[in-house]
């Protein structure tokens, strides 16, 4: 999902098969594809009362039979996904990190 190694604006694209398979229902494939993009890098972000440093944000973007998904993703360097933000079909759902240790 991260492509570390991207500058700002370079984007990637991944195609996958997705099998759902529910009791009593036969198997539904259904095709996605993936665009992602990195939007910041060495930004600083604001979770809670941490601010993180180094952080990468990219988008990714679902299409699955037409429907779109967007997806924002904030990476803080050796903690992970700090800040999530969905946007499907006008909903927009946004997760932030609450807490974590690093061993």
């Amino acid at each position: 999902m991260l492509k570390d190694f991207l500058e700002v604006n370079e984007t990637w694209t991944q195609s996958l098969t997705q099998t759902t398979t529910i009791t009593g229902v036969p198997p539904i494939t259904t095709e996605v594809n993936i665009t992602g993009k990195v939007l910041e890098r060495d930004a600083n972000l604001e979770v809670g009362s941490t601010t993180f440093e180094n952080v990468i944000k990219v988008e990714v973007i679902q299409n699955t039979q037409g429907q779109v998904n967007t997806n924002y993703y904030w990476f803080a360097k050796d903690v992970g996904v700090i800040k999530y933000q969905n946007i499907i079909q006008g909903t927009n759902t946004t997760s932030e990190l609450v807490s974590y240790t690093i061993n």
